[in-house]
């Protein structure tokens, strides 16, 4: 029993490991501008694998406003808005930048953008979110660019998880799903941890239909409602 136990101990260590091997320093990295400028939303990534790590990057649009456009830079070389993968290498306990423009175009809105960061034989990989807000108006004293209570569901239509991704003007505590009668049908509480902006939640016993996402801070303040379908 006991070599069991120490089997499961060895196996676990290994996964965490395995999954820690690759590190962003934020889960989600959020930046504004004005619709008519380029601006930039910065990450860095680390290889903790122990060794020198052959690696790559693969943009994917999570959410984008039409007509928006987006470039993505890492410690190599900054590339063109049609480039959604590249190979670049770390070596042991060696941070990169990874970096994504917004190029809004003069169109004000919000974009999501995922970073995933995987080595070439695909046995790290690591993902990252990257949030770009255009107000239709700004400037330093504007407080929608200061501070821009948002949140953002993929994928949708749900399925069986959804994914919730907030700004950092809203540090929420608890999120329940409502029906389209009012009933509450699902609560859950939220503890975001420094630079995660994101949280999972299982949906996958609902029924299929509309249901609203209401979110909460400091208890009992509802601060957000979003709609979303579950499939």
């Amino acid at each position: 029993m006991k070599k069991i136990f120490t089997l499961l101990f060895v196996a676990a260590f290994a996964l965490n490991t395995l999954a820690q091997s690759y590190v962003m320093t934020h889960d989600t990295s959020h930046c504004s501008g004005d619709p008519a400028s380029l601006f930039t939303c910065d990450n860095y990534v680390t290889n903790n694998t122990g060794a020198y790590s052959n690696m790559k990057w693969t943009r994917y649009a999570v959410d984008m406003p039409a007509g928006w456009e987006t470039t993505v830079c890492d410690k190599n070389n900054c590339y063109s808005t049609t480039t959604d993968t590249k190979n670049f290498s770390l070596d042991n306990s060696q941070s990169g930048f990874v970096k994504v423009n917004f190029i809004p175009n003069g169109t004000p809105g919000v974009g999501v953008i995922r970073i995933n960061v995987s080595s070439l034989d695909e046995t790290y990989s690591t993902d990252a979110y990257f949030v770009g807000t255009a107000p239709e108006s700004v400037g330093i004293n504007n407080p929608e660019m200061q501070e821009v209570k948002d949140i953002f569901l993929y994928p949708t239509p749900v399925r069986e998880n959804v994914y919730v991704v907030f700004n950092p003007g809203l540090r929420p505590d608890r999120i329940d799903i409502h029906n389209v009668l009012g009933q509450k049908v699902k609560t859950f509480p939220i503890a975001l941890e420094r630079n995660n902006y994101r949280t999972e939640l299982p949906l996958s016993d609902l029924d299929k239909g509309l249901y609203f996402l209401r979110v909460y801070q400091n208890g009992t303040t509802q601060v957000y409602t979003k709609q979303f379908t579950k499939e």
